[in-house]
Formats: C-alpha cells, sequence, structure tokens
C-alpha cells in the first residue's frame, strides 16, 4: 500500500491501517481497524463487529525530542466520522487488509474534500465503503 501504515498493537494481537499527511498542523487522519462490537460505553447503543474506517481531526504539534510528533485529538467533535464498512463474525486480518486497500488510493482526495467540504467527503466515503463490500 503506498498511503496507508499499518500500525500493529501488541496487546490486543491486531493490525490497523492509518494515513496521516505528513505536514504539522491542523489535519485529518484517517483509520481503517477492526470494531470488536457490543454496548458503546458512551451512547448505550449496540455496536455491530467488523471492519470501520474512523475519520478524526487532529493536531499535530513537534515535541522537543527530534522526530517525534504529538498528536491531539477531540474524538467527540462533530467534524469526525466513523463507518461500519463490513460485517465480520470475528476479526480477520485479511479482511481488514482488503478494506485499506480500497481507501489507500483515494486516501489524500478523501482527506482534502473532508476538510473542505465535509458533505462531499462524506459522499465519497460512502462510494468507497460500498467498493470496500463489494471487493
Amino acid at each position: 500500500m503506498k498511503n496507508f501504515k499499518p500500525r500493529h498493537n501488541r496487546r490486543e494481537n491486531r493490525t490497523r491501517y492509518e494515513y496521516l499527511p505528513a505536514e504539522s498542523g491542523e489535519m485529518v487522519k484517517l483509520a481503517v481497524s477492526h470494531r470488536d462490537g457490543g454496548r458503546n460505553y458512551f451512547s448505550g447503543a449496540d455496536e455491530t463487529r467488523g471492519v470501520e474506517i474512523v475519520v478524526t481531526h487532529v493536531t499535530l504539534c513537534e515535541s522537543g525530542t527530534p522526530g517525534v510528533r504529538i498528536e491531539n485529538s477531540t474524538p467527540m467533535s462533530s467534524g469526525n466520522g466513523r463507518l461500519l464498512v463490513l460485517e465480520t463474525a470475528r476479526y480477520g486480518a485479511k479482511k481488514v487488509e482488503s478494506v485499506a486497500r480500497v481507501f489507500d488510493e483515494r486516501a489524500p482526495e478523501l482527506v482534502r474534500l473532508w476538510k473542505e467540504d465535509p458533505a462531499a467527503g462524506r459522499k465519497l466515503l460512502m462510494e468507497l465503503a460500498e467498493a470496500a463490500k463489494a471487493a
């Protein structure tokens, strides 16, 4: 993959794929990962298990250590989005990777649209989700 970078979580033994432009300041981050499902602690709603894409507004700051950046985000802000792309019975690394591959080519365009015109960004997100279901 060209844009998404794998980030492995050793504790859960799972991989998530993230796309974050290399610039500093305000930006949009994309992450494709597996959602366990069950009861949502904040809303109380039941969530379906599967592969999701999360869009988050973040601010990157340089830290005092060379090569280390600090990422600040507000997960509950209105400009963020979460979309279940593919329902699964259990975690599958290949399914997460296949969804990330569908989003990979158009990730820069999706981030740009999400910042400039959120409605157009959501529309593209839905189109890519449908393509990922078909793949």
